[in-house]
């Protein structure tokens, strides 16, 4: 069969104009990387990808970055800011204390934001506050440090009945108030509203704790319609109240989820207030599975379930020496847990934590 030199030539840059075509969709995915070195480039660098429309990188380099006057806002998606080296007690983005100046380090009202490898500090609310009143979904943080705010080290906020803030990640991170208790009692670790279907894994927390009045928030807490939440294998050590979902008797608090191998420890019994390691409150259709939970505090429970709208719940493979407890009506099948003594595997476990 012949072929004219007039149909090869067409066909050919057709070829072509597709190729051209598929190289230009491609160079418009690509990431903008920034590398800046003092917040005056951090500020700029953020202010050009809040008005970019493909994914914006921006590397810090090692020091400290001042955050004065507003956050730092993040209004576009596909946002990653981390740091250059990887070292995450190296790159510090500090707020102006815990009564004064900044309210928070970054306000996120946009999805598709990551922070990697910083350290956030000193701020009069919270380091980071992400807007589930602005949908900002998937949310990812990894390898950072949070330490010492006026209110929640990290807060998702919301609005009644509207958006959802879906599928946030938070993992390898330290959160911490530095002095041993906080500034006050309205304090906590991570608080969320309307988070639905988060994962919080491997991560410390340390002594989220009040200094008066009453007691502090949890370490972590999910609640005011949230659902299908996973927290796995985090350390929590001298806090209030370790892993809270939902909150008092009412409806659409929290529902699904898992909470598993996670290591809660309290040996301060001086602390003002102390109260249970792991609660579900109008949490109904959740897992509590294979804790480890030591606690020398006079609380009684180590493990509670409160609230007539708190069933279906199962609680089972867990380890501590305080007791696991029912309240006001909730339902749980508990089986297969050690309670009431000190196992070996959970004398272990603290020692291990200890060592470190």
């Amino acid at each position: 069969m012949k072929v004219s030199i007039f149909s090869f030539r067409v066909t050919l840059a057709i070829i072509l104009a597709f190729v051209w075509l598929c190289s230009k969709s491609a160079s418009a995915e690509t990431d903008t990387l920034t590398l800046v070195q003092n917040i005056g480039e951090l500020k700029e660098a953020i202010k050009r990808a809040n008005k970019s429309e493909s994914p914006s990188i921006i590397e810090l380099a090692d020091g400290e970055y001042k955050v004065t006057g507003t956050a730092l806002q993040i209004r576009q998606n596909n946002i990653t800011i981390r740091s250059a080296s990887g070292r995450r007690n190296q790159v510090v983005l500090m707020g102006s204390g815990l009564k004064d100046g900044v309210g928070s380090i970054f306000d996120v009202g946009a999805s598709n934001f990551s922070i990697i490898g910083v350290t956030m500090q000193q701020t009069k609310w919270h380091l980071i506050q992400l807007r589930a009143e602005s949908n900002a979904d998937n949310f990812y943080m990894d390898n950072c440090v949070l330490q010492d705010s006026g209110q929640q080290l990290f807060k998702v906020s919301h609005k009644k009945n509207e958006h959802y803030s879906d599928n946030g990640v938070i993992k390898n991170s330290l959160f911490q108030y530095t002095a041993g208790l906080g500034p006050s009692f309205y304090i906590g670790g991570i608080d969320a509203h309307r988070a639905v279907k988060w994962t919080v894994e491997n991560n410390t927390f340390i002594d989220i704790s009040s200094p008066s009045k009453r007691i502090a928030e949890h370490a972590i807490h999910f609640w005011n319609d949230s659902r299908d939440v996973h927290t796995i294998g985090n350390i929590i050590i001298n806090s209030d109240r370790g892993i809270g979902y939902g909150l008092n008797n009412r409806d659409k608090q929290s529902r699904g989820g898992l909470i598993a191998n996670n290591v809660i420890i309290h040996t301060k019994p001086d602390n003002p207030f102390t109260d249970v390691a792991i609660v579900l409150e109008s949490s109904p259709d959740t897992a509590i599975l294979n804790n480890r939970i030591f606690m020398t505090t006079n609380y009684p429970n180590a493990i509670e379930y409160r609230f007539e709208r708190t069933k279906n719940v199962l609680i089972q493979g867990n380890v501590t020496n305080k007791a696991i407890s029912g309240r006001n009506g909730g339902e749980a099948e508990v089986i297969d847990n050690e309670t009431g003594s000190t196992p070996r595997k959970l004398i272990d476990s603290v020692n291990y934590l200890i060592s470190k």
